[in-house]
């Protein structure tokens, strides 16, 4: 899928530990490390600690055009050793290499994968374990349903030969790099999954557990320094719900590891891929370009979303046995508000993470003046569904009381309200406590109303702050 996201992964690294988380021909290509003695075996807490922060060189050597991966394909430059010399200069010290395959397998020679292609991943490699970074390469865009000529398909009908087929690709990328050392690091696939967006399919998702066993049988067995790599897999989609969640994944053996490594760790990272604060990771309008600590302009700052991380543990741990917590399940919910002076809409700065427990959360959301004296609605909603990850919310029954409302510090009464129809027909989380076109009456007193809301008596400044407390339960 051609993606010009600005890609973010968490690398949640076993045991029990989470982390939040340009060439042109002829070129000469290194030979792969020999001295396999150089091999510096570290620890999860050690890896994550070396490898932060990390950068994605994305759009390169994954980018497909007619079932061909080149590396221009969709107009960016070769990539140089300037280049990766230059994220280094910026502060990171790992970088996500993602490659696709496609036409590059010849199906009547093997599955053998074109030399050249592999000459020139590895030339990229070398760029950053040259310059003491660490590199992830994986399988990339073999796996969309988007792209003419995937076949690494978890819903494809013939597992048999793709299995096949995939064992034989794993075989030959570890073969060539099996003497490099811990700064090489694989990730078996990227965002697999059958094209929807709506829960998993238990069967396809066993294919992709499958695939990730394939994975790390193959790669160990082809010995040397790969019984001790880090190797990296993600659950369906890469999606951290469906994979921390009770939706089927499972974490792969790790029975052919190095016998020096201790039994009760092994040596695999789960990744998943988490664009939240959505407006920052994937806007392309040119107008949110701040978010976090050192944003100053309101109007070029995004909202964010914040992982409980505690729940994110729970299910993380049932990959090794243990049960899943009944905080498996999570629904993620905004405050957002409309005007009718821009005809926009704007999300709150947090996220509820909210379980099948409940209870009470307070969402912050920061608006200009003209925006917020002419509010149509403030509505409490399911995220997820409005960012278009799920088609509905993962509960259907809730009840929801509004607590607080503050703007600008001013306490505005709530009338007595207690909320049980609080999910759409199609079945997504979604209440208003104003809203211009209902015949029902806003929940919030001490509103003026004109041809929209605002609220009356308020000191309005250049950027108000408005922020909703309540209370969910009764979950299902």
């Amino acid at each position: 899928m051609k993606n010009r996201l600005r890609s973010m992964f968490i690398a949640a690294v076993l045991v029990g530990t989470v982390v939040a988380g340009s060439f042109t021909a002829p070129f000469s290509v290194q030979a792969a490390k020999k001295d396999t003695t150089s091999f510096e075996d570290l620890n999860q807490s050690q890896i994550v600690e070396a490898m932060g922060p990390g950068w994605n060189l994305g759009n390169q050597l994954e980018s497909v055009t007619d079932n061909v991966p080149e590396e221009t394909n969709w107009g960016n430059p070769v990539i140089t050793e300037k280049l990766i010399q230059s994220v280094k200069a910026a502060g990171f010290k790992s970088i996500r290499i993602p490659v696709s395959y496609f036409a590059k397998i010849d199906d009547d020679k093997d599955y053998t994968i074109d030399s050249k292609w592999l000459d020139r991943v590895q030339e990229v490699v070398d760029y950053c374990i040259k310059n003491d970074l660490y590199a992830v390469i994986n399988i990339h865009g073999d796996g969309y349903n988007t792209i003419d000529g995937s076949w690494l398909l978890c819903n494809g009908k013939n597992q048999t030969e793709i299995k096949k087929k995939y064992k034989k690709v794993w075989k030959q990328i570890a073969e060539r790099f099996k003497n490099y050392d811990e700064h090489l690091l694989f990730e078996s696939m990227n965002e697999e999954f059958d094209g929807s967006y709506s829960e998993p399919n238990k069967e396809y998702y066993q294919n992709i557990n499958d695939y990730n066993q394939i994975f790390v049988d193959t790669v160990r067995k082809t010995g040397d320094n790969n019984t001790k790599r880090w190797l990296i897999i993600p659950g369906w989609n890469t999606n951290i719900d469906y994979t921390a969640g009770d939706y089927g994944f499972k974490l792969p053996t790790d029975q052919y590891r190095d016998k020096s490594i201790d039994k009760e760790e092994q040596r695999i990272m789960i990744s998943v891929h988490y664009y939240s604060p959505w407006d920052f990771c994937g806007g392309e309008n040119g107008v949110i370009t701040q978010w976090g600590n050192e944003a100053d302009d309101p109007s070029k700052t995004s909202t964010t979303c914040e992982v409980t991380q505690p729940v994110i543990i729970d299910a993380i741990m049932e990959g090794f046995g243990q049960k899943a917590s009944q905080n498996s399940t999570l629904m993620s919910v905004r405050l957002y508000v409309s005007d009718s002076k821009y005809w926009t809409t704007i999300q709150s700065d947090n996220t509820a993470r909210i379980t099948k427990k409940g209870g009470t959360y307070t969402l912050k959301l920061k608006g200009d003046k003209d925006m917020l004296l002419n509010i149509t609605t403030i509505a409490l909603k399911d995220c997820d569904v409005e960012l278009g990850n799920q088609t509905k919310s993962d509960f259907t029954n809730a009840q929801i009381v509004i607590d607080k409302v503050l703007f600008n510090g001013t306490d505005y009464t709530v009338k007595e309200n207690k909320n049980d129809e609080v999910f759409s027909e199609k079945g997504s989380l979604q209440m208003d406590l104003i809203n211009q076109w209902s015949e029902a009456e806003p929940m919030i007193e001490g509103l003026q109303k004109k041809e929209s809301f605002s609220f009356q008596d308020a000191d309005y400044k250049d950027e108000n702050v408005l922020e909703v407390t309540f209370t969910i339960s009764n979950l299902k």
